[in-house]
C-alpha cells in the first residue's frame, strides 16, 4: 500500500514537472549581469550589431535612424545585482532598440502558434516625459534593414500612464489602465495568444505579478518567420532615456505558474514526504 502510494505520489510530482516544463520554453532572457557592450558605437540602421552576439546573452541592434544613438550598460539604480541597459534618445524619435536570442534567424525557429510571454522591467527615472512601449517581433534577415513586425499591439508608458493598444478595427490606445511610478523599477509583460488574436496585460509592482487588462483584440498578419525578438521604442526629451532589466521571452500562459500546475507539484510533493515519513516509523 505503501510502495502504491509513493508510486502515485511520484507520477503525480513527474506529471507536474512536465506541465511546468512545457509551459516554459524561453527563447530570450537577459539580466545583463555579465553582459559586455561597446558604449557609444555609431552605426546606421541594422549594418552593425552592438555587444555579444552569442545566444545567450543575445544581440541589440538600433532599427531605424542614422544618429549615433546606442543602448549602453547602466549601473544607475540597477534592479538586481549591479548592471541594467540604458536605452535613450539623444536626437530623434526614429530609435528603435531590437533584441533577440540568435546572431542568425532560421526561419521558423521561434514561436510560431498558441501562447508566448513577454516581459521586461523597466525605471523611467524620474524623466517625465519618457515613453517605453514594446512589442514582439518578426525578423527578417539581420544582415540588412528589412524586418516585419508583428502588429499583435504593445504596451506602453507615457508620462506615468500604462496602456495597451489594439491593432483590431480601431488600432488605438485603451484608456489608462494603471499610473506607473516616476522612479523606481516595475514589470510589465505581455501574455499573448497567436491563436485566438488576443493579448492581456500583467504588471509587477514589485510584489508579484497581476494581470490588470484582458482581452485584448489583436491582428495576426501570420508573416513567415517566428517571434524571437522584442522591440523597445523608446521616447523622450533629448537627455531622456529608460532603464531596462531581466528582459524574457517564452512560450506559455502565464508569468507564473499556473495554479493546476502548483496543485499537481503540491500533490506529488506531499505523497512522496508521508511515504517517507511512514517508513522511517
Amino acid at each position: 500500500m505503501q510502495r502504491a502510494f509513493a508510486l502515485l505520489g511520484t507520477i503525480v510530482l513527474l506529471m507536474g514537472l512536465a506541465t511546468f516544463s512545457q509551459a516554459e520554453t524561453i527563447y530570450i532572457s537577459q539580466d545583463f549581469e555579465d553582459a559586455e557592450f561597446t558604449v557609444g558605437y555609431e552605426f546606421t540602421s541594422m549594418s552593425d550589431g552592438l555587444g555579444d552576439a552569442s545566444i545567450t546573452e543575445g544581440l541589440w541592434r538600433r532599427g531605424y535612424g542614422t544618429h549615433g544613438a546606442y543602448p549602453a550598460v547602466s549601473d544607475i539604480s540597477a534592479r538586481s545585482g549591479s548592471k541594467s541597459i540604458l536605452l535613450d534618445r539623444e536626437y530623434d524619435n526614429t530609435q528603435t532598440y531590437r533584441f533577440w536570442g540568435y546572431t542568425e534567424v532560421p526561419e521558423g525557429d521561434g514561436i510560431t502558434s498558441g501562447q508566448f510571454v513577454a516581459s521586461a522591467y523597466f525605471n523611467r527615472n524620474g524623466t517625465g516625459g519618457t515613453c517605453a512601449a514594446f512589442r514582439p517581433d518578426y525578423p527578417g534577415n539581420v544582415t540588412d534593414s528589412s524586418w516585419e513586425t508583428i502588429e499583435t499591439g504593445y504596451v506602453s508608458f507615457s508620462d506615468g500612464e500604462l496602456k495597451a493598444r489594439t491593432w483590431k478595427g480601431v488600432n488605438a490606445w485603451s484608456d489608462p489602465i494603471l499610473t506607473v511610478p516616476e522612479t523606481g523599477w516595475f514589470g510589465v509583460a505581455m501574455v499573448v495568444d497567436l491563436d485566438t488574436n488576443y493579448y492581456d496585460v500583467w504588471y509587477d509592482d514589485g510584489s508579484g505579478w497581476t494581470e490588470v487588462s484582458s482581452d485584448i483584440e489583436m491582428n495576426n498578419p501570420s508573416p513567415p518567420l517566428a517571434i524571437n525578438s522584442i522591440q523597445f521604442l523608446p521616447q523622450a526629451p533629448a537627455d531622456g532615456y529608460v532603464l531596462v532589466d531581466d528582459i524574457m521571452l517564452y512560450s506559455g500562459s502565464t508569468v507564473i505558474p499556473e495554479p493546476s500546475t502548483l496543485a499537481l507539484l503540491a500533490c506529488g510533493l506531499l505523497g512522496l514526504l508521508a511515504y517517507a515519513w511512514r517508513k522511517r516509523r
